[in-house]
């Protein structure tokens, strides 16, 4: 008789396993810190923001520079300029 396998809830409801993965983390946390560092363009930071893509470009929001032309954001510098910003 197999013992009954625990299940745990995601952010959204969904459930996962939350398997341990050779370093120790969960694999979901894994994931999670994946979609944390997720590159954005300007018109993506702005619905986050609720402001026009122009706008994004002057807030001074820490980019990565792809090459002349493309800009970047990371997830994780959005969310850090928005705490920032929150705790002022």
């Amino acid at each position: 008789m197999q013992k009954p396998r625990s299940v745990r809830l995601g952010p959204q409801g969904a459930a996962y396993s939350g398997r341990v993965t050779q370093t120790g983390g969960c694999i979901d946390d894994e994931i999670e810190s994946l979609l944390d560092d997720q590159m954005l363009t300007a018109p993506e930071v702005a619905r986050i923001l609720k402001v026009r893509p122009k706008r994004v470009y002057e807030l001074c929001i820490p980019a990565v520079r792809l090459s002349d032309r493309t800009l970047r954001w990371r997830l994780s510098a959005v969310r850090r300029w928005i705490e920032e910003r929150e705790a002022a």
